[in-house]
């Protein structure tokens, strides 16, 4: 029998064959490894971060909760309006939400206009957003002296704070942001008292795209009132698209909008310095009558 020493076969050094120049193959891929995990996470820091889950409630009247308010609303009408000849526009929209429309309420005949003109408004709207953009310094103010809130929503890189949220009032909120809350109680066109009015802080951080999508009704008009906009860089983007309209904020003016329209928001810093933050409150849509408004509370709330 052959000893252990001498099991080799002859001219063999104890090595694979070729293992010698398995090496340089071996470290060109760990060094190559290496260098696509780097680009990796300078992509990552870099890219624009997307949301399209824009909503996480459970009582989103949008999505979660949307049969529920709709069905609420039909039985409300046909106790309480069904005789009132008034509000046929109203009874068609309220009963056909679940059937022939996207939204939870869609009224017929309403001015449908993605972007709308400030000087196209009645006077009582004008008269509203003038006093929110003469008071937009203030808003901004009392925004920076809450430096944390339990009440802060953040969706990607989106973050509200609400001081009216589904038509209910936020109590802790009003009570902190009072010149705020003081301001919006003059207007007299706001929505609410139902679940399709909201008021908020709306602070997008900087490379973030939120998705396009649509709120739940044509029977408010949004107004977004721009407290602090970045000064943008060549190449930078910081805009609202409203069904392929462009909006540009500007620090201390209003722009209105029809958010039953497709929308989506971009911005783009290569400095992501800054923050943009708006605030922003829903009108009743200029063409309902106060008859028509009054059962949309009742009905949706």
């Amino acid at each position: 029998m052959l000893s252990g020493s001498n099991n080799m076969l002859p001219g063999h050094n104890g090595m694979l064959p070729g293992s010698n120049g398995m090496l340089p193959g071996l470290l060109f891929v760990l060094v190559l490894i290496i260098f696509i995990i780097q680009i990796w996470k300078f992509y990552k820091r870099e890219v624009v971060k997307t949301t399209n889950e824009l909503c996480e409630s459970s009582d989103c009247i949008r999505c979660c909760k949307n049969v529920f308010i709709i069905e609420q609303a039909q039985s409300i009408f046909q106790k309480t309006f069904s005789k009132n000849k008034n509000l046929k526009r109203i009874e068609a929209a309220i009963f056909s939400s679940l059937t022939k429309s996207k939204y939870v309420l869609y009224v017929e005949n309403l001015k449908a206009c993605s972007v709308w003109s400030i000087e196209d408004l009645p006077d009582s709207y004008r008269s509203d957003i003038k006093k929110l953009e003469e008071n937009a310094m203030y808003f901004l103010q009392e925004y920076y002296l809450l430096e944390d809130s339990n009440n802060k929503y953040v969706s990607s890189q989106w973050s509200k704070i609400f001081l009216y949220n589904q038509g209910v009032q936020n109590l802790k909120m009003t009570n902190f942001f009072q010149k705020t809350s003081s301001i919006l109680k003059q207007c007299k066109n706001i929505l609410e008292g139902c679940f399709f009015g909201y008021s908020f802080f709306s602070i997008v951080y900087p490379n973030t795209f939120i998705a396009e999508h649509t709120g739940p009704t044509n029977t408010r008009l949004r107004c977004q009132v721009a407290l602090s906009i970045p000064k943008l860089e060549l190449g930078d983007k910081c805009e609202l698209i409203v069904a392929g309209k462009k909006v540009e904020w500007e620090s201390g003016k209003a722009a209105l909008f029809d958010d039953s329209f497709l929308h989506s928001v971009q911005y783009t810093s290569k400095s992501r310095l800054k923050s943009r933050i708006l605030l922003i409150v829903d009108f009743w849509h200029p063409d309902l009558k106060l008859e028509e408004r009054l059962c949309i509370q009742k009905c949706y709330s």
